[in-house]
């Protein structure tokens, strides 16, 4: 693909499972707008449906990239290293860890928690952003469900 000149390759894989969730995504916002406009019908849909959709705008254009001047050299994606395939099962671990005992904990305590392994299982070591993120995370959350939805959660400092 010629755009402005020069030769694009347009990575047709990526684009297509992209597009086809925002599509879903549409969709069943549509849909469930159109069913009924009370907010506890759209209390999750919209916000997570709108998300995706701009989530996708900032992939659309990674879809699409100039062709390189030369080939490049095969280099296994992090994934597919051993130590990218732990990463990916500690976070797996991790997310399962608070799935199955956040109504014990609660969920402040939980997201505090799953966050905080996340970032240290991705690479951050730097204490500060350890310690805020994590907590600022929670807090957003915690209290943005709880602005949101009519039923208590389980928490234990918020």
């Amino acid at each position: 693909m010629r755009i402005g000149g020069r030769v694009h390759v347009v990575d047709w894989g990526h684009l297509a499972v992209a597009t086809f969730v925002a599509a879903v995504s549409l969709a069943y916002l549509l849909d469930a707008r159109a069913t009924s406009l009370n907010i506890q019908n759209l209390l999750l849909v919209q916000p997570t449906a709108i998300l995706v959709l701009v989530l996708y705008l900032f992939v659309l254009p990674q879809c699409v990239r100039p062709r390189p001047a030369e080939p490049p050299e095969a280099e296994p994606a992090p994934g597919e290293t051993p130590a990218g395939l732990l990463r990916i099962a500690a976070l797996a671990g991790a997310f399962g860890v608070f799935v199955f005992t956040v109504e014990e904990v609660g969920y402040d305590l939980g997201g505090w928690a799953f966050a905080l392994a996340g970032l240290w299982i991705c690479g951050e070591r730097r204490p500060l952003v350890l310690l805020l993120l994590p907590l600022a995370f929670a807090a957003a959350v915690i209290l943005g469900f709880k602005a949101m939805v009519p039923y208590p959660m389980t928490t234990r400092f918020l």
